[in-house]
């Protein structure tokens, strides 16, 4: 490592950095540190938008909307700049994993990297900013992970914090903060575990060890999604279907039982529902058929925005059939001495907070997708 860049890491460890989390509807702007393990929180700011930041499928960003917002976010001072860590929705990134045989690593990744991203998207591979990562051999085999961000988010986004007077020291998906957090406190054990992540517009599906990551996978149904489906079913606005869905009695203790389908707003929200756990059991269907000495999972972890359902890990163990508990109940230990801001839990913070564990922060290491 360059003399400049252990220069520039001791700063960064010794300076304010704020926090900025950046989803579809969502800016959060957090400015905190963990200092001898303990959680020191500074401020906390939040704003929600029904008219969505960008569009990773057009791989455009709503320039005005989202310079506006992050000034109003930001505090925003001429000619003033704050230095912030970027953690952008997983929605916004592709993800995949291959294998290559064990000879072909000494010719190089490229080829293989530039064939997967070509079967994942219609864009070119020169499109995308991508970091990838390489595992231990297995069975003559080498596993890579992969995460790619379109460049034309990735500039967009730049000149969106330039004109709000905002520095940006790194750019990185939200799902890092998760599996740092839950890294640090898995146990050891042969079978992996599942996290679960969701938000407002999409769902992070993650397999974990204590050793590393194993398999994500982004889920484009999130908590807006049943939302608006309460919102379309009662003819109200949005707020009052969130109020609904986040507020009143959803999900039971038992969703098995009959009196579940008794529930109004439940019956609005189900068939998403249904959508949404097909997909995370294919996802699992998938991981288990590619690694059968590993089927079988530990537990799932559920986190995000959508934990403000009630009973919404009871609802994921009752149909997938594998123990789900909170995130708060994984890192107990770890937030032991946490003051949260208002409307606040450890899960809907998971991301910062595991963020904040992932210092220090160089935009080049966007992905932090930590190979198992």
């Amino acid at each position: 490592m360059s003399l400049v860049s252990q220069f520039t890491e001791w700063l960064l460890k010794r300076s304010q950095v704020n926090i900025l989390e950046i989803t579809a509807t969502q800016l959060r702007w957090f400015s905190g540190s963990f200092i001898d393990n303990r959680f020191i929180q500074k401020a906390h700011k939040k704003i929600f938008s029904e008219e969505p930041y960008f569009n990773s499928t057009t791989a455009t960003i709503n320039s005005a909307k989202l310079t506006a917002d992050l000034r109003e976010i930001s505090g925003y001072r001429f000619p003033f700049e704050q230095h912030v860590s970027i953690v952008l929705a997983d929605s916004a990134f592709t993800f995949g994993s291959f294998q290559i045989p064990a000879m072909a690593v000494k010719s190089g990744f490229l080829p293989f990297l530039e064939r997967e991203i070509h079967k994942s998207t219609t864009l070119n591979y020169r499109d995308f900013s991508v970091r990838y990562e390489s595992g231990e051999k297995r069975d003559n085999k080498v596993p890579v992970q992969y995460c790619a961000l379109n460049r034309s988010i990735l500039d967009q986004l730049k000149l969106a914090c330039d004109q709000a007077g905002i520095v940006p020291l790194s750019v990185q998906p939200a799902f890092a903060g998760h599996l740092r957090m839950l890294k640090s406190v898995a146990a050891e054990t042969r079978h992996p575990s599942i996290f679960l992540d969701f938000g407002h517009e999409s769902v992070t599906a993650g397999i974990f060890s204590r050793e590393g990551l194993r398999a994500v996978h982004v889920i484009n149904i999130g908590l807006n999604a049943m939302v608006r489906a309460v919102q379309d079913a009662r003819q109200c606005g949005f707020a009052e279907a969130m109020r609904l869905v986040t507020e009143e009695i959803v999900l039971l203790e038992d969703p098995n039982s009959d009196a579940q389908s008794e529930i109004e707003i439940y019956r609005h929200m189900e068939a998403v529902f249904i959508d949404l756990l097909q997909k995370i059991y294919g996802f699992l269907l998938l991981f288990s058929n590619d690694h059968p000495d590993e089927s079988g999972f530990v537990k799932i972890i559920v986190s995000g925005e959508g934990t403000r359902i009630k009973n919404l890990d009871k609802l994921i163990s009752a149909n997938l059939g594998i123990p789900a508990t909170g995130m708060q109940n994984e890192i107990e230990l770890l937030i032991a001495s946490l003051v949260l801001p208002a409307g606040e839990t450890p899960a809907t913070l998971a991301t910062v907070l595991g963020n904040l564990l992932l210092t220090p922060w160089q935009l080049e290491r966007f992905d932090r997708i930590m190979a198992a």
